[in-house]
């Protein structure tokens, strides 16, 4: 039989034992009962006020440079938005007349008539567009100014011959066979008008066109001159161009069509 202290030193192994394993399971419990999150040390930079005014900042910053780069690159929209308030067309030939007299007092070649004019003047937009065509459909010409207020416009001369080119999908499409570059001054400037000879790429109709960009009253204007070569001399080109260099300006600007016979240009 085990004596008292026998008893006493198995009963103390035994406690010893069990407090081991208490101890491996114990090392085998997930950390996140073992430990408490740290309280965070680090202090808030920003208040939520600041904050909310850096991201209001930033935002105008892209709205504002996001409506800068459309304005500058894609002009024509603001050019669409524009055209909307009061544009007005004409087929009667004196009002037509009237409109190419606003832009410039050219000496139209012979046998050439008006056919359309159109034109917008308001707070948005000055543009003054007209239409000539040969009497026997063997030729045309078209003048117009475009000018886009108050905003300074660094697209206004491509938008205006996109204008032109669109208002007449009949334009013809000339290979060129000789090519001449004139000079002359018009309103005080250097331009340079381009005198080409050569075939429609359609019909290999042997053709001629004048064309060039030049001051308007407020802005850019342009004339294409197309027409057949037998049907456009170079008298009359050389009379076209003169006239351009003799421009005086005066009350042209300032004259009205009545409104009574000017119908609202189709959108």
């Amino acid at each position: 039989m085990p004596t008292t202290s026998q008893l006493w030193s198995k009963w103390l192994n035994r406690s010893n034992k069990g407090f081991s394993v208490s101890k491996s399971n114990l090392s085998k419990a997930p950390t996140s009962l073992m430990t408490a999150p740290a309280p965070s040390t680090t202090p808030d930079l920003l208040p939520r006020r600041a904050r909310r005014s850096l991201r209001t900042t930033r935002w105008l910053w892209i709205g504002g440079g996001a409506f800068g780069s459309c304005l500058l690159a894609c002009g024509l929209g603001w050019v669409a938005v524009a055209l909307l308030f009061g544009p007005a067309h004409t087929d009667v030939a004196a009002q037509i007349q009237i409109i190419t007299q606003r832009i410039a007092a050219v000496r139209v070649p012979p046998l050439f008539q008006p056919v359309w004019g159109w034109e917008a003047d308001n707070s948005l937009i000055w543009v003054q567009m007209a239409r000539f065509d040969h009497r026997d459909g063997r030729g045309l010409m078209l003048i117009g100014e475009f000018h886009v207020r108050p905003v300074f416009n660094p697209t206004e001369q491509l938008q205006l011959r996109k204008l032109l080119e669109d208002s007449s999908p009949d334009l013809r499409l000339i290979s060129p066979k000789d090519t001449e570059q004139r000079k002359l001054s018009v309103r005080g400037k250097e331009t340079e008008f381009e005198i080409v000879t050569g075939e429609d790429r359609a019909s290999t109709t042997k053709m001629r066109q004048v064309s060039g960009m030049f001051p308007g009253h407020e802005g850019t204007a342009m004339l294409i001159l197309q027409a057949e070569e037998d049907c456009l001399s170079e008298e009359a080109i050389t009379e076209l161009l003169n006239s351009l260099s003799e421009i005086v300006d005066s009350e042209a600007k300032s004259l009205t069509l009545p409104t009574e016979v000017i119908t609202p240009a189709k959108q």
